[in-house]
């Protein structure tokens, strides 16, 4: 076990840590692997308890009662000696190859939208038995790249702006963006409409939905509409160049506008998987990230309520984000379809109250929820 040294040698701003040993070699912090095995351990408990009855009642495909509890023991064991192995790497290495981490990852989340489909969405890649799901990857991807970001461009992410420089340069400058993105986001739209089919795939029991009609507008133009977005952009960077925005508002060029661009794209390839719970998660570590690295206080809020508007516009727009809200609004309007799953966590939930109802005593996991042992494990 390595000892900590104390290197203040008087200096107030560099803390005393004699007599603390919190870390073993190469920077793992004991508490936090405490706590890592602890959360391991209760993990394995509940997954054994939660799929009991679902494991054995797929015993025509060789399965026993134990079966997902097996093979849940072997990732941890696998995920736990992986762990320590990548703290042997010195973080600068995984930094030198954040660049590479991050285009790789984006690659993978467009090759998924050409995979077959799965409960309505494209978000995985199948090799042999296992899949891959990038957009969890992803996740990891965003945080090693921004932080690496932060850290290069910190100095000019905190510096202020020109006065004025909002008025005068970003907000015109933005909302010629913003034109064109939601042009550009409607061609991306018609792009999901001829992957999952054409506009007719969208009607309901033969009949139009009440989004049909902008559904069949972004398919028919769908050509039209990414050419214009791309041109009003065009357009848009060419007047934030001229106006000097990257010198007269730093603050926003460097703090607000490549974190805008990476949710954008990122944002793209999960709507028409579609994923919208990723991208809320993927976006909320992003907004976190640019928190904690000092971005203006005035433009991440105004960057929030605009992210905030496009989400919701989403999640209404889209046919399955749509039905999922309605769904979750009320989830007993469609007991016999889509409301069954959430109606029977809620059961389970409420059955349960406070303390439960003591382990391995789940009623609804009697074959009342489907993957019990994961979409559905907090409400087992």
């Amino acid at each position: 076990m390595a000892t900590v040294k104390n290197r203040s040698n008087g200096d107030p701003h560099v803390p005393d840590v004699r007599g603390r040993s919190y870390r073993l070699r190469r920077g793992v912090d004991k508490p936090f692997l405490a706590a890592i095995i602890l959360l391991l351990c209760a993990g394995i408990v509940m997954v054994a308890t939660a799929s009991y009855v679902y494991a054995g009642s797929k015993k025509e495909f060789g399965y026993d009662n134990l079966y997902f509890f097996k093979r849940h023991v072997v990732f941890v064991i696998v995920g736990f000696i992986t762990m320590l192995l990548v703290t042997k790497i010195p973080y600068e290495v995984i930094r030198k190859y954040t660049p590479l981490i991050f285009l790789v990852t984006l690659a993978l989340m467009g090759l998924v939208l050409f995979m077959p489909e799965l409960n309505g969405a494209r978000r995985w890649i199948a090799l042999g038995s296992f899949t891959i799901q990038p957009s969890e990857i992803m996740k990891f991807a965003v945080i090693v790249m921004c932080a690496d970001y932060i850290d290069r461009f910190h100095s000019q992410i905190t510096l202020k702006g020109q006065p004025g420089s909002f008025i005068h340069i970003v907000l015109p400058t933005m909302c010629l963006a913003l034109i064109g993105v939601g042009i550009f986001a409607l061609g991306a739209v018609g792009v999901f409409v001829k992957i999952k089919g054409g506009s007719q795939e969208f009607l309901v029991n033969g009949e139009p939905g009440s989004f049909y009609g902008l559904i069949k507008f972004c398919d028919d133009f769908m050509v039209p509409l990414l050419l214009l977005g791309t041109i009003i952009l065009c357009f848009a960077i060419r007047m934030g160049i001229k106006r000097k925005i990257a010198t007269e508002a730093p603050d926003f060029f460097f703090g607000v506008l490549p974190f805008g661009i990476m949710i954008g794209v990122i944002g793209v390839l999960l709507v028409l998987e579609p994923h919208m719970s990723g991208l809320i998660i993927i976006t909320m570590i992003i907004v976190i990230l640019m928190v904690v690295g000092g971005c203006s206080a005035r433009y991440l809020l105004g960057a929030v309520a605009v992210g905030g508007i496009g989400m919701f516009g989403l999640l209404n727009l889209l046919p399955h984000s749509k039905s999922r809200l309605d769904i979750w609004k009320d989830p007993f309007i469609d007991m016999q379809g889509d409301g069954w799953q959430p109606a029977q966590s809620l059961y389970a939930i409420g059955n349960g109250g406070v303390w439960g109802v003591g382990i391995g005593q789940s009623r609804q996991k009697q074959l009342y929820l489907p993957e019990p042992m994961n979409d559905y494990i907090f409400a087992i």
